[in-house]
């Protein structure tokens, strides 16, 4: 899966980043600015996305209040990836469930149907969630299977 774009909210000095789209073509992508302009803070946020933890240090740093902190990224499956395998893998280990070996979980073609999707990390005081887009939620919750079945 390739990052395509992000968006972050209320990160340091980040009150909206808007969405910034990574290069399609070359895998270089350049952030430019002057000094003190948040090019720190874009990357500090995505970090703390990946680590699952915001940073005690990462509210905004004009406002007294505690705002909603979020990232999201929105990734782009490519040729290799196998969703169905580890959504598969995900889903048996997260629920414990016991299936029998060459049995499913998932439907394969509905999964295949997923070619993009956006994960939002937020934080609102101590409260944290990872959400992922509805639609890709919709297609997932329409690909669990009622009861395994031979694959």
């Amino acid at each position: 899966m390739r990052l395509q774009a992000f968006r972050i909210k209320n990160y340091r000095s980040v009150i909206d980043s808007d969405v910034v789209k990574l290069s399609d073509l070359d895998n270089v992508s350049v952030f430019a600015g002057q000094n003190e302009s948040g090019k720190s803070s874009l990357l500090r946020a995505l970090y703390d996305y990946e680590r699952g933890e915001f940073d005690p240090d990462s509210l905004p740093f004009s406002t007294e209040s505690n705002p909603i902190q979020s990232v999201s990224c929105t990734y782009k499956t490519e040729d290799g990836d196998d969703l169905f395998e580890l959504l598969s893998e995900a889903v048996i280990e997260k629920y414990k469930l016991q299936i029998a070996e060459g049995e499913i979980v998932l439907d394969k073609d509905k999964i295949d149907k997923i070619k993009e999707f956006t994960l939002t990390r937020t934080k609102e005081g101590d409260k944290k969630s990872l959400e992922i887009d509805v639609n890709t939620f919709n297609l997932f919750r329409s690909a669990i299977l009622d009861k395994p079945s031979q694959a």
